[in-house]
């Protein structure tokens, strides 16, 4: 739906679906739903594009991190732009603390 309507990811993401798939990736990591988190992991990958800040703020980054090796190659690509889109959104030492930082110990 994000790709047909670009224009609307604003909207998308004030209604809360950053944090739903947040959620979603959380939950799916516990349960074994890997294709349901690769798939929400894509959509926050692109959602990232227009939206950067508010992907940053909610965690994805290290809830994605967290089990960046058990997914497919493709995946792993996804998480890593993802990284890249939402790094530059980092505006205060703060978001770099609470945010970037828990994630380095996975890319090391």
């Amino acid at each position: 739906m994000i790709d047909i309507f670009p224009q609307h990811v604003g909207y998308i993401v004030s209604i809360g679906l950053i944090q739903a798939l947040n959620e979603t990736i959380e939950t799916g990591k516990n349960f074994g739903y890997l294709d349901l988190v690769e798939e929400s992991i894509k959509c926050c990958e692109r959602i990232s594009l227009d939206s950067p800040r508010e992907v940053l703020r909610a965690k994805v980054l290290s809830t994605s991190f967290e089990m960046l090796d058990f997914f497919s190659p493709h995946t792993q690509t996804k998480i890593l732009t993802l990284l890249s889109n939402v790094s530059n959104s980092s505006e205060t030492i703060k978001d770099f603390e609470e945010n970037l930082l828990p994630v380095v110990p996975h890319i090391c």
